[in-house]
């Protein structure tokens, strides 16, 4: 009896040990490096800023442009939408304008994107003022300083 009890604990200790392990955020590493389930996704992505974990939902603020002519490099239009122009059949990205320099975003959905096993990263959607829609690619946006961390992490 008192085994039965004891393996129903220890399995009931691994089973939420599992799912714990299953909600922690998607870390850059992994992001890069393997394909992630839109579940983990969902539990938020650690930045390369210690602490900081990117949720749907959260509102960022834009720094400078990076890119040519005053561009951001790291954050364009998205390229699904129907009206995307398009040269031998790939999507051609229209890079955000500088006009956003110091406005507020907020995440509407966290995507892994890129190739398996080479090229994965991390992207935001970005909602301005609930009318358009940008795409991020958030480790080099961050890196770049076109996506500011929040003012407890700089």
């Amino acid at each position: 009896m008192k085994s039965i009890q004891i393996s129903l604990l220890v399995i009931a200790c691994l089973g939420s040990m599992a799912a714990y392990a299953q909600t922690k955020p998607v870390t850059t590493k992994e992001a890069s490096s393997t394909v992630v389930g839109s579940g983990r996704i969902k539990s938020g992505y650690q930045t390369s800023i210690q602490g900081w974990v990117i949720h749907e939902g959260d509102v960022l603020e834009l720094g400078k442009a990076s890119g040519p002519s005053a561009q951001f490099a790291f954050i364009y239009e998205n390229p699904t939408k129907a009206q995307s122009d398009y040269l031998d059949g790939k999507a051609l990205y229209s890079y955000m304008k500088p006009k956003y320099v110091g406005k507020s975003v907020v995440v509407g959905k966290l995507t892994q994107s890129g190739a398996r096993r080479y090229l994965l990263k991390m992207c935001a959607e970005l909602n301005v003022n609930n009318t358009e829609i940008f795409c991020a690619d958030l480790d080099n946006a961050i890196a770049s300083g076109e996506i500011l961390p929040p003012p407890q992490f700089r």
